[in-house]
Parts: structure tokens; C-alpha cells; sequence
């Protein structure tokens, strides 16, 4: 096992506690959950026979899938691990498309798989008969649902192979259930967490949704990195995904107030461009700049305190993701000065 640096995450944690404006931040902020209605007594907890259950149930209810089909995950980071892990035992490559979530690709590289990044349908044109695939939808860090993608690689890999889509972002589409790609092929795994929709970072708690034929595999990868998931969180992040509309209010205040100025900013200069995102509170920002990606986020860091994340840490370059997931006043301020960074520093960039 090779042990190489996932650097969104270096980048972010070095950065993170001396920054202005986080436009990096993709999470929702912690809510006092006990004002939203949310049962949150550790003697409530006591009184619950089976926590484990209750929270699959919860999930399986949600998703409209069996009990069974449900299982438990330390949050996303685990869930990648495990799948990881997991398509590494059936598929000599990995299949995945960039720009994509760095840790979809580090992660396989590191246990050992041949990984395949390539440019979004390149990737699943790449295929070489035994390949397994690796995406997030909707997409980090592009915003935008990849269900087109997603059904380029069903097409085209081999029975024996598997797609793992991390849904880390589809609670961000505001449907009544979790809009998941779970039954549209049947050798699909996907996964979810309460980190970022629910603000829940501190409890680490998520799932994976498997069909029958995949679970005690990933239940034998799963024991390698946890043998079972800490009972109260689960419980917690049973009642709030039982009261998601309430989370879904505040979220959905936030991105509707704060896209449209995100995306002034983008408009605004000729050398900026981005497929507007629909599903998460983030995109991907192309410029046309002759500079990199690492060096042009750290300049900006630099000089007004903005921490944007580079496009290189997601396989692609001349790129940067931008969220815009902030307290409203504070994001208008954020984009003001960036947009006066711009201006005054695009003629000298190249």
C-alpha cells in the first residue's frame, strides 16, 4: 500500500483557520439541532433497542431499498475506502473521469489498482474488459448531475465489473427521496453522508446501498478499516434524516440566494467561464490565464484571504473549484473582493 498525500485535504486544513472568505467550504454550518425539532437526549438514545436497525431502516425507507441493501459507513471518506477496496478485488483497472473528486482516484492508486483518469467520456471509452468505475454525481467538483456519464460506463463494462457513484450531492437536488442511481444498473454501489446537506461533520456517519451479490465483500473490506459504527451517531443521524425538509429549507435559502452572485462573478469576465451548477453548492471555474492552478489559488489566498481550491488536485489544470456556501452577507462581501482581485490583476496574469 502506497501512502500519497490527498492535497484538497493538506490544502484545506492548512489553510482553512487563517482565511477570510472559505470558498472552499461545501458544508452546510453545524445547526442547533434541538431547535430544529431534532431528538437529540442521549436517554432517547438509550431507550432505542437497536440503533444499527433503526438508522438502516431510516435509510431504506428514504431510499425506497431493502434493510439489507443498507450498510453503514464512518461517513464518505470510509465509504471510498471500501469501495475502493472493494472494485480493486474484481477489476484490474479503475476507471475514472476528471475533473473528479481527488480522492476517488487516490485512493484506489494507493490499495494498489491501476487507475485510468481520463477526461469525463474518454474515461469510459478507455475501458479494456475487466475495468470497474468511480464517479461522484451529482459531480464534485463540476456541480452537475453526470447521469449521462454514469450510462456511458453502464453500456459499456462487462458483467463481472461494478460502478461506484458517490451521492455525496444528491440531497443538494431538493427531491421529496434522494434522486440515487442505485437501481439503474444492477451493479451499481453507491454511497451517502450526513456531512455536508446536514452539516453533521462531527458524527461521521453515512452509508453505502449494495445489491445482495456485493455485500459480504464490502463487509470483508468494511472490517478492515471499522469492524461497526459508533450506535448514537447513527441514532442522531436517524432522526435528522427524518426531519431532512427542515434542513432542506435552510439549504436551499442559502444556494438560491447565493448562486446568482456566484455566477455574476463568473460572467463578469470574458476569461472566466463554468457550466452552471445545478445539484451541489459549488463549480468548476475554467480560466483562460497563463498561470496554474496552484499558484493563481495561492496568490488569491495571499493577497485577499479567499481559499479557492485548485483544478490540478482534480485531475484537470487552468481550472478552480469555487463554492459559494457562506451566510449570504458574508458571501457578498467575499465575491466583492474577489471580483476587485480580478480587476485588478487579470491584464497582468498572461
Amino acid at each position: 500500500m502506497n501512502s500519497e498525500d490527498i492535497r484538497t485535504f493538506e490544502w484545506i486544513w492548512n489553510n482553512r483557520a487563517k482565511c477570510r472568505y472559505d470558498l472552499s467550504r461545501n458544508e452546510l454550518y453545524e445547526q442547533d439541532l434541538a431547535s430544529l425539532g431534532i431528538r437529540t437526549s442521549y436517554d432517547d438514545y438509550l431507550k432505542e433497542k437497536d440503533p444499527e436497525r433503526y438508522f438502516k431502516q431510516t435509510v431504506a425507507e428514504l431510499y425506497g431499498v431493502d434493510e439489507e441493501n443498507v450498510i453503514p459507513t464512518i461517513g464518505g471518506t470510509e465509504a471510498i475506502f471500501i469501495a475502493s477496496g472493494y472494485l480493486g478485488s474484481l477489476s484490474r483497472e479503475i476507471l475514472i473521469p476528471a475533473p473528479e473528486y481527488e480522492p476517488l482516484f487516490i485512493v484506489p492508486r494507493n490499495l494498489g489498482s491501476s487507475v485510468v483518469l481520463r477526461p469525463d467520456f474518454e474515461a469510459a471509452e478507455a475501458y479494456s474488459g475487466d475495468g470497474s468505475a468511480m464517479l461522484t454525481s451529482p459531480g464534485n467538483p463540476e456541480g452537475v448531475e453526470r447521469i449521462e456519464l454514469f450510462d456511458r460506463f453502464s453500456e459499456r463494462l462487462g458483467k463481472n465489473s461494478r460502478i461506484y457513484v458517490d451521492e455525496t450531492f444528491t440531497e443538494f437536488k431538493f427531491k421529496d427521496r434522494p434522486d440515487s442511481l442505485f437501481n439503474r444498473d444492477q451493479r451499481t454501489i453507491v454511497s451517502g453522508t450526513m456531512t455536508k446537506f446536514f452539516g453533521l461533520t462531527k458524527i461521521r456517519t453515512g452509508w453505502i446501498l449494495s445489491h445482495e451479490e456485493d455485500r459480504k465483500g464490502i463487509l470483508r473490506v468494511k472490517s478492515m478499516s471499522s469492524a461497526a459504527n459508533p450506535r448514537y451517531p447513527m441514532w442522531l443521524a436517524a432522526n435528522v434524516l427524518r426531519g431532512r425538509s427542515r434542513f432542506a429549507g435552510i439549504v436551499k435559502r442559502l444556494i438560491q440566494s447565493n448562486l446568482p452572485v456566484a455566477d455574476e462573478f463568473v460572467s463578469r469576465f470574458d476569461r472566466l467561464s463554468w457550466k452552471k451548477p445545478d445539484s451541489a453548492p459549488f463549480g468548476f471555474v475554467r480560466y483562460d490565464l497563463d498561470v496554474d492552478s496552484v499558484t493563481l489559488c495561492s496568490r488569491i489566498y495571499e493577497d485577499t484571504a479567499g481559499l479557492l481550491v485548485p483544478g490540478s488536485f482534480f485531475g484537470v489544470e487552468h481550472e478552480f473549484r469555487l463554492c459559494f456556501f457562506l451566510e449570504p452577507s458574508v458571501l457578498i462581501e467575499a465575491f466583492e473582493t474577489l471580483t476587485q482581485y480580478f480587476e485588478d490583476h487579470l491584464s497582468s496574469m498572461g
